[in-house]
């Protein structure tokens, strides 16, 4: 097994066209911006879909769950709360249902 895993095309190719428009991909997977070290996916909810600046208590949700689609139409702002019952928790759904969730 090797000690490292080689990034895939796609990913590579993701990086590239990010690293050309003056962003980059965190630790966790979501864009910034080079400059400010802002997420993508605040800066575009603040200004498209919320119209204002965001809470420290919101959020912005990726309906798609993916998180480089950064399109106005893929962006909802939750509270923390709404988040949660978005994505709960898979444990506690195990517990509960006796089943595996599945994301």
């Amino acid at each position: 097994m090797p000690l490292f895993h080689r990034q895939s095309r796609h990913r590579r190719r993701t990086i590239r066209k990010l690293e050309k428009n003056g962003q980059y991909l965190d630790s966790r997977g979501y864009a910034r911006f080079s400059n400010t070290n802002e997420l993508v996916s605040r800066y575009v909810a603040s200004n498209y879909v919320a119209g204002r600046k965001l809470l420290p208590n919101e959020v912005v949700h990726h309906k798609n769950r993916n998180k480089l689609d950064n399109r106005q139409s893929n962006l909802e702002v939750l509270t923390h709360d709404q988040h949660k019952t978005r994505h709960p928790n898979p444990f506690l759904k195990r517990l509960l249902t006796g089943k595996k969730y599945k994301f």
